[in-house]
């Protein structure tokens, strides 16, 4: 179906994230109605979506999200986050909830480590790192998060917790909550 967000609810969201950050074109909405589980390409394969996100938005900063979850409130419209889209869980699915759209959060331009110390051993990085990228980060100090799920090549920091991700090495490092 056509995208539910236009006209000037779309005007809003460009001023927002700027027009080449705001996607309504078909390809953007299929790939981010569903992740990448088996079952999600059988039915992305077999044209068998039912749903469909009616935009993406690739945020940069904190104030954009505010913004944007603002925004959306005054809209009634739903905001799923999306990372990697591995969602071995389903939690990507662009499910409105009764809400009048859906705008997909796609977090992968939050990919930074924001700060390191060595001295009480933590690190804060933004939620949408992929698991090689935040290791090779870490890796750089001499550190590693040691939380290795399967779809570690395909999934961000954000899905991982918003998952409860557990990894090969979960016995050695525990899972994603206890890290």
């Amino acid at each position: 179906p056509e995208p539910r967000v236009r006209g000037a609810a779309l005007a809003s969201l460009q001023r927002i994230f700027s027009k080449n950050r705001v996607k309504t074109d078909l390809h953007e909405r299929v790939l981010h109605s569903a992740g990448r589980s088996y079952y999600d390409v059988l039915r992305l394969r077999m044209n068998l979506l039912k749903t469909y996100t009616d935009a993406v938005v690739y945020p940069e900063t904190e104030a954009e999200i505010q913004k944007l979850l603002v925004l959306a409130a005054r809209n009634n419209w739903a905001v799923v986050p999306y990372g990697g889209g591995s969602s071995v869980v389903g939690g990507v699915e662009a499910v409105s909830g009764g809400k009048k759209a859906v705008v997909t959060l796609d977090m992968t331009r939050m990919n930074r480590l924001i700060a390191l110390s060595p001295m009480n051993g933590t690190a804060t990085f933004e939620a949408g790192v992929y698991g090689p990228d935040l290791e090779l980060a870490l890796g750089k100090q001499g550190w590693t998060l040691g939380h290795f799920p399967q779809s570690f090549e395909y999934s961000t920091l954000g899905g991982w917790v918003a998952a409860r991700s557990a990894g090969q090495q979960s016995s050695r490092y525990g899972k994603i909550e206890e890290i």
